[in-house]
């Protein structure tokens, strides 16, 4: 958010350097962790902090292992005033390697390409935030809409309007390909990668007056190569609708407005009605839950705050505590209340584990009159953890710095998970990362895949090695790719394990694929290997398709 008078950036100077942290740490104190056998129930936060060089508006788990997130460039005054006639700011993105640390070496810049916006014959850094992205079925991220005008109340609009831009960051030669456009421009848009390989693009604010909230769905082609509107599928939605594939092929919209719910036939592309929610969830989470029978057919909704109620005297209107659980094997149930959390959350990011458990990391308070969405928790920034036996959250530990609005949270491949953002709270000259180690990194000692597939097929039997602790489980993940609140790529399938062979220390599974396509998408998957304590393994990349 613009904080003082805007700076005018000469976009035809060399511009300046993203990819320098400053050298020293903007990460509060870390707060008291659990500590001895506790650990294993709560886990903890890592005295290592990330300096990242800009915003972390958007972050994606790479098939290389590395993190690539990206934003608005930082500077004095948050927004850079582009000389033509429409306020831009510059773009920035990044890659982050875990396996180098956590100093200037391990990130890497990656700045978006350039295009002509507005007109004036200078090209911008294409302002791919506040777009929506995905992992594509060979493993390049998908990024599609941005941020069009900053001053759109002053040219007219009614909100800000997004962009017609595709594009595509391969993580092998680590560069940007500009792919068709849209045929309409998005601002907060929502994707999901459906059985067949496509992606569906749905929501978010165009150029068009005077509502600007588009009503278009279209399917990007499994290459990005073509895009087709699929016009029996249109209808209007919130921005960032939730959008979650579910094992029979359908799609769920949830949200974030009561009246934004339904089930997408992949197939005719035709909506069908179902209940609405409760209640309007902006900022709301909406995860598929994991299931120890290999594809469950639930979804749960996370916190969010109903931005269409009315504010109390102070102005305020409270996150929710609520969870909701939608069962697509029985839709007529409607919306089910699930096991409350501890907080209220708005904004936060649920992220699934390869043990079969969640974690809820940040979100804010409230919306208020004051900060908006970034109205958060000023002293108490503990997660919560589910536990997939109780079907209940319990309060975890908690971290440095708050994590609202414009906050990420996703899972690496050693097991942790790597949290950022939130361009307000509680430093506005920068950002910084954080690393959390969920309860199961210690519950003994960890098995180390040696030997998995590099592509594994559904319902197809393939073979893991493993060395150390035996395990007894095997399950799968799809790499986060999560911006404001909404993950539009993680995944849990439990595999079945149908014959395992121990000797001396090594054991020998012989494991069955994915039950369908529908159950796990095409593309990049983390396998992991967990013992009867629940140690997890690193995770071994393979791909599905």
């Amino acid at each position: 958010r613009p904080r003082g008078p805007a700076a005018v950036y000469d976009y035809s100077r060399p511009q300046p350097p993203i990819d320098q942290p400053t050298g020293q740490s903007r990460c509060s104190k870390l707060p008291r962790q659990p500590a001895g056998r506790h650990l294993a129930a709560l886990g903890r936060w890592t005295n290592e902090v990330v300096d990242l060089p800009h915003y972390a508006i958007h972050a994606a788990l790479l098939p290389t292992g590395k993190v690539m997130f990206f934003g608005y460039e930082w500077t004095q005054n948050l927004i850079i005033q582009d000389p033509g006639p429409k306020a831009l700011t510059s773009s920035a993105a990044t890659l982050w390697d875990p396996r180098k640390g956590a100093g200037a070496a391990s990130l890497t810049s990656v700045p978006p390409p350039s295009a002509d916006l507005d007109g004036d014959g200078i090209p911008e850094r294409i302002p791919l935030y506040c777009a929506g992205q995905t992992i594509l079925p060979d493993g390049r991220l998908l990024v599609v809409g941005g941020t069009l005008d900053l001053d759109w109340a002053l040219h007219g609009y009614t909100a800000p309007p997004g962009l017609k831009i595709v594009l595509v960051f391969d993580p092998r030669t680590q560069t940007w390909a500009r792919m068709p456009d849209m045929s309409v421009a998005r601002w907060y848009p929502t994707v999901v990668k459906i059985a067949d390989g496509r992606t569906l693009v749905l929501g978010g604010f165009d150029a068009g007056k005077p509502t600007n909230l588009t009503h278009t769905l279209e399917a990007i082609s499994p290459n990005a190569q073509t895009i087709a509107h699929a016009a029996s599928g249109d209808r209007e939605t919130w921005t960032y609708p939730g959008l979650l594939l579910m094992p029979d092929g359908n799609v769920l919209l949830e949200g974030p407005r009561a009246q934004d719910t339904g089930l997408l036939d992949t197939g005719s592309m035709i909506w069908r009605p179902i209940a609405p929610l409760p209640e309007t969830r902006g900022g709301e989470n909406l995860v598929p839950l994991p299931s120890a029978t290999g594809a469950s057919s639930k979804a749960m909704v996370v916190g969010g705050a109903d931005f269409q109620a009315k504010a109390d005297a102070q102005g305020t209107i409270p996150a929710l505590r609520s969870t909701l659980v939608f069962d697509d094997g029985n839709p007529a149930a409607g919306w089910r209340a699930g096991a409350p959390q501890t907080t209220g959350r708005n904004w936060p990011n649920t992220v699934l584990l390869p043990d079969g458990s969640m974690v809820t990391v940040g979100g804010g308070t409230a919306i208020d009159q004051a900060d908006g969405p970034y109205a958060s928790i000023p002293a108490d920034r503990h997660v919560e953890l589910w536990d997939p036996r109780t079907r209940r959250w319990r309060r975890g530990p908690a971290q440095r710095e708050t994590r609202a609005y414009h906050s990420v949270a996703l899972l690496l491949p050693d097991g942790r998970v790597w949290s950022a953002g939130d361009d307000a709270n509680p430093n506005r000259d920068g950002d910084t990362a954080e690393l959390y180690e969920p309860p199961y990194l210690f519950r003994g000692p960890r098995p180390a895949i040696v030997a998995a597939p590099k592509r594994v097929a559904p319902r197809r039997r393939f073979t893991v090695v493993v060395r150390g602790a035996a395990p007894t489980r095997v399950t799968m993940l799809a790499p986060s790719a999560v911006t404001h609140a909404r993950d539009m790529n993680q995944r849990f399938v439990e595999l079945r394990i149908a014959r395992a062979v121990r000797r001396g220390t090594t054991t020998r599974l012989t494991v069955v694929g994915p039950r369908s396509l529908a159950v796990a998408p095409p593309g990049p998957w983390m396998l992991f290997a967990v013992t009867a304590r629940g140690a997890v393994s690193v995770a071994r990349w393979t791909k599905v398709g």
